[in-house]
């Protein structure tokens, strides 16, 4: 993207950015609504390790 837009003549800067952690319940629902058990205990002891 930098490059097409420097080849335009735009001076603009095209830059990319993670969004981050949020600590949302987001990830708790699929698991519940999937049943699986395991999936819901890694979700949950990753979210207190990275939260």
């Amino acid at each position: 993207m930098q490059r097409r837009l420097e080849a335009g003549g735009h001076e603009l800067l095209a830059v990319v950015a993670h969004p981050g952690y949020s600590n949302t319940n987001l990830p708790h629902v699929a698991p519940t609504m999937t049943g699986s058990t395991l999936a819901k205990v890694a979700i949950d002891l990753g979210g207190r390790v990275v939260a």
